[in-house]
């Protein structure tokens, strides 16, 4: 087990608060999807939990808190998470934490609860798990993961210690995934699409993202001849990962009305389409790309906030407002 080289310094401060027998009650970490924050969690709780970490504090894997652990069966470990993907958190699952939080340790210090995705707890598991925030947790120690911070109530967020994980300096994350033995030509246009995230470009090309990218904006770019047919186009679409779309239309529009603007090359997350973008948009005024790109910040909100939309009609509505434009 190996701490990734841009959590370095938030390891080191925990491990000072470790030592010091000073670790928060309650604990939020927050920073964009494929950073690592889960893998941090991990590690932290087996660091606290183990018999013989390490002098920087990692687990040492072999003792029988880290074997409960990685079997998933420490009893002062509770992990809660969607139950399905994309789906909430629900009350009951907050509900179980009840007992657990008013137990004392069975092996050790301290108890872990640890949520992950906790933006995606409903209306009614939020406010559950407020009470479990507010009431004393004595040696329990909560964690919640986050890739949207603001998407957490206001009060859950101001009883935690909000833990930022940025994402790390584009040369060190490109270092450390030329270390990972992976066969790609593309990593700075993969870490850029990533927002800057190492783990999720790991993910991109495990998936070949680029190809499913490339597929989409050749359909994409169709949509400007008169004779598509984006009711053919949304019916596929609304068959793949509508979170995934929104994404690149969004980040497609945002790269146009940049062109359009005049702003340098440094700033294009899809620099191998510019010519493509600047086709694309050359008959359209840029307050109405600005008008087309809230349309979908829009609709990228309301699948983020468990409205659950009707995907066909959200995608058909997006298309006809871009024929209209």
């Amino acid at each position: 087990m190996t701490i990734f080289p841009w959590h370095e310094t938030q390891w080191a401060l925990f491990q000072k608060r470790k030592a010091a027998h000073q670790l928060p009650h309650a604990l939020l970490f927050s920073g964009v999807e494929g950073i690592g924050k889960r893998q941090f969690a991990d590690q932290l709780i087996q660091s606290v939990l183990c018999e013989n970490p390490n002098e920087q504090g990692i687990a040492c894997s072999v003792c029988k808190h880290c074997r409960l652990i990685q079997a998933t069966s420490h009893p002062d470990l509770k992990i809660v998470e969607p139950e399905e993907k994309g789906k909430a958190i629900k009350i009951d699952q907050i509900r179980e934490l009840t007992h657990f939080v008013n137990q004392t340790p069975q092996l050790g210090a301290y108890k872990f609860i640890l949520i992950t995705k906790a933006e995606q707890m409903n209306e009614s598991a939020a406010n559950a798990f407020l009470k479990t925030l507010e009431e004393p947790a004595g040696q329990s120690i909560i964690i919640l993961i986050t890739n949207r911070l603001m998407s957490l109530l206001a009060t859950i967020r101001s009883r935690c210690q909000i833990v930022s994980f940025p994402i790390p300096e584009t040369k060190m994350a490109l270092t450390w995934l030329a270390q990972q033995n992976i066969q790609q030509q593309n990593l700075e246009l993969l870490l850029c699409l990533a927002q800057g995230a190492p783990l999720r470009v790991l993910e991109f090309i495990e998936q070949d993202e680029l190809s499913f990218r490339n597929s989409l904006f050749e359909q994409f770019a169709g949509l400007t001849k008169e004779n598509s047919d984006f009711i053919a186009i949304a019916d596929k679409w609304a068959k793949l990962n509508l979170n995934q779309i929104l994404m690149y239309l969004m980040s497609w529009t945002s790269d146009m009305i940049k062109l359009k603007e005049g702003s340098g090359l440094a700033h294009i997350v899809h620099q191998d389409m510019v010519a493509s973008l600047k086709q694309i948009s050359e008959p359209y005024h840029v307050k109405n790309l600005f008008a087309f790109w809230e349309a979908l910040k829009k609709a990228y909100q309301m699948i983020h906030e468990q409205l659950n939309p009707n995907s066909q009609l959200l995608i058909e509505n997006l298309l006809i407002q871009w024929k209209k434009l």
